[in-house]
């Protein structure tokens, strides 16, 4: 059974998951509907009906899951959950909805401007995939929102 794991950060960035991930494989952009991208200093996904968050689908293995559990700093920082994504391509590997797990933060209030090194890192995983950067300019300038309210 494949594991199938939906990206929407910095493990959007093909080059980087090489390196960290060498037996992962790209499957594409998807989208995980009802949820919303946002800052926490990282990127972060909601609950949020309406909305909708793309991102990419990768199938890992177990050494892959592993390295990326240390990277995101399960259970501490990110905790994992299961998400039906759905296939932006037209019957991506034979089927159009795929049960993913997906990393989100433990702490699921406010919102926190990401460094220049981590955006650019997103902003290269989002051109590399073809997804569209709208959800990136939102979730800053939400935090900008933020920041002058406060």
């Amino acid at each position: 059974m494949k594991r199938w794991y939906f990206a929407y950060g910095m493990n959007t960035n093909i080059r980087e998951m090489a390196r960290r991930c060498p037996g992962a494989v790209c499957y594409g952009p998807v989208v995980l509907p009802e949820h919303k991208f946002v800052f926490r200093l990282h990127a972060d996904v909601e609950e949020c009906p309406g909305h909708h968050v793309e991102g990419v689908l990768w199938e890992l293995t177990p050494a892959c899951e592993q390295a990326l559990d240390m990277l995101e700093g399960y259970p501490h920082y990110y905790f994992k959950k299961q998400v039906v994504v759905e296939s932006t391509q037209p019957k991506l590997d034979g089927m159009t909805k795929f049960v993913a797990m997906v990393y989100y933060m433990n702490r699921q209030e406010g919102t926190e401007h990401p460094g220049s090194m981590y955006l650019s890192c997103l902003n290269e995983g989002y051109a590399d995939n073809g997804l569209n950067h709208y959800q990136i300019e939102q979730a800053l300038a939400e935090c900008e929102r933020n920041e002058k309210a406060s």
